[in-house]
């Protein structure tokens, strides 16, 4: 028989809520790192930067609980958030281009900051398409600029460099 509660919660809300130390309604790195480390990965505190700028799409700065649930239902979820060294060291390597083309130090790179950036892409072979089809793939919300959650996630999907 049911509790007056109506069903359980899902599972990723559950794991959610445990972690959501705050109850501030998302996950904090912090949170985060506690979280992995609890399920049996440690993130070192580079993957855990990666990891918490991969999973929060929106940029918050946090992860919500729809942002958790996408990741939670992935296979392989922690595999994911860990890398190999020569992997890091690509990925962080693109990451330092975008932050030195980040003039202002706004988050995000207009078409004209971002050619530098593409510049880097193509001499690593990180991409073949022209500058303007590769700001269009980066730019998902078509702000007509590339957030470093925008591109980091790119680079992810695009080279299969996992932060």
């Amino acid at each position: 028989m049911m509790g007056m509660g109506g069903p359980p919660q899902p599972l990723s809300k559950r794991v959610f809520n445990k972690y959501d130390t705050d109850k501030s309604g998302s996950i904090t790195t912090k949170e985060f790192k506690d979280l992995a480390y609890e399920m049996g990965y440690f993130l070192s505190p580079s993957e855990l930067d990666l990891a918490t700028s991969q999973l929060d799409k929106d940029g918050s700065g946090s992860i919500s609980y729809e942002e958790f649930r996408q990741w939670w239902a992935s296979d392989n979820r922690f595999a994911k958030l860990q890398s190999h060294d020569s992997e890091q060291d690509a990925l962080y390597q693109h990451l330092a281009a975008f932050r030195q083309a980040d003039k202002d130090h706004s988050g995000s790179l207009s078409r004209q900051e971002f050619g530098p950036v593409y510049e880097k892409l193509k001499a690593a072979n990180a991409t073949r398409k022209p500058l303007d089809a590769c700001f269009n793939d980066l730019d998902t919300d078509r702000s007509g600029h590339v957030s470093f959650n925008e591109y980091t996630n790119w680079l992810v999907r695009e080279t299969g460099e996992r932060p």
